[in-house]
């Protein structure tokens, strides 16, 4: 270990580590905050890693911003068993530093937000695929687009998959979180006409009737959300939230499960249930879609920034940190404390 650039304490990685690059030629060697144990994010290390340039396809991307969530968190705890070290980061904000063959989508030198999957935007330089890359759009804000660039383009892909939202009843898990706040709001520009939010604390219900909820309950009294009165309820959560679904879901409603937030086991579906109530469970994870169809997850990543960019979209980003701040932060969000969108600056 060494003091490193800016007094951070950092260690060298292993040659064989992911695919991250420095910011310039003259830093050859750039930092990024990497998982090398399933110790939680406060053990998580400050590596430097070598430079590589951007293959075919790929676009290498100086990174200013990075957006930070719950899933980051998650890795540092061991959750997916991600080959040691990696770099979390699921979405950047940058400059353009390098194309590779091929790619006549941005140049050197361009504003840009991008999509870091499967990880890596906990990097002052990372290379992507350039099918998730998108210029970054006039007036907004580098912090703002790197918080959303994950949760609102998750929201935007998976309420567009969920048939018959006009006039729909939505009911949002964690509303007032980072991915669950975006739901809401892009549920109302697609025609629902009654959302609800379920939160953690009085003060989450009181962000959540600011974000425009019409109705807001707490966690710990679900027995105060109507029943079978909602057409579409979308679960990050897990758990309690998965096993009340099935009161809560109006015939022919849908059940939306975008994440695992609680940590809790799989919950079992009842099958002949669905059949009998006309009712759908259906699932959505970003990564998946951005690995099987990236084209079709960037085209929904620029509809993400315009939206936020146009004002039809509130993200709120409610902490700054740097890349050494970024563990205490992780730890935050990991006992679920926060509210909105944490963002690294470099």
């Amino acid at each position: 270990m060494s003091a490193g650039r800016d007094g951070l304490e950092m260690e060298r990685a292993p040659a064989h580590s992911l695919t991250i690059m420095s910011r310039s030629a003259e830093q050859s060697s750039p930092l990024a905050l990497a998982v090398v144990g399933y110790d939680g994010p406060t053990a998580m290390k400050i590596l430097e890693r070598p430079r590589r340039e951007p293959s075919s396809g790929q676009v290498r991307i100086g990174v200013s911003h990075a957006g930070m969530g719950f899933i980051d968190a998650l890795f540092s705890t061991g959750f997916g068993r991600v080959e040691l070290p990696f770099i979390p980061g699921l979405e950047v904000v940058g400059t353009v530093t390098g194309v590779g063959e091929g790619v006549g989508t941005v140049s050197r030198g361009d504003s840009v937000a991008a999509l870091t999957m499967p990880g890596g935007g906990f990097s002052q330089e990372v290379i992507v695929d350039s099918r998730l890359v998108v210029p970054l759009p006039p007036g907004l804000s580098a912090a703002t687009a790197a918080a959303t660039c994950t949760n609102t383009t998750t929201a935007v892909s998976a309420l567009a998959r969920v048939d018959a939202l006009s006039d729909a009843a939505v009911l949002v898990h964690a509303g007032a979180g980072g991915l669950g706040s975006q739901f809401g709001q892009v549920a109302r520009l697609l025609g629902a006409s009654r959302t609800g939010a379920v939160v953690g604390s009085q003060a989450k219900a009181r962000c959540a009737a600011a974000l425009g909820y019409d109705d807001v309950y707490l966690r710990d009294d679900l027995d105060r959300v109507p029943e079978h009165a909602w057409d579409v309820v979308v679960d990050p959560v897990g758990g309690e939230a998965t096993r009340m679904a099935a009161r809560h879901l109006a015939r022919f409603g849908t059940l939306l499960r975008v994440g695992n937030a609680s940590g809790a086991p799989a919950v079992d579906i009842d099958s002949l249930g669905l059949w009998l109530t006309a009712t759908t469970a259906s699932g959505f994870n970003l990564g998946a879609l951005a690995a099987a169809n990236p084209e079709a997850v960037g085209a929904d990543l620029h509809r993400a920034l315009t939206l936020v960019a146009s004002d039809r979209v509130r993200v709120d980003v409610t902490r700054r940190v740097s890349l050494e701040e970024a563990r205490s932060a992780l730890a935050d969000l990991l006992a679920g404390g926060t509210t909105g969108k944490t963002v690294i600056t470099f």
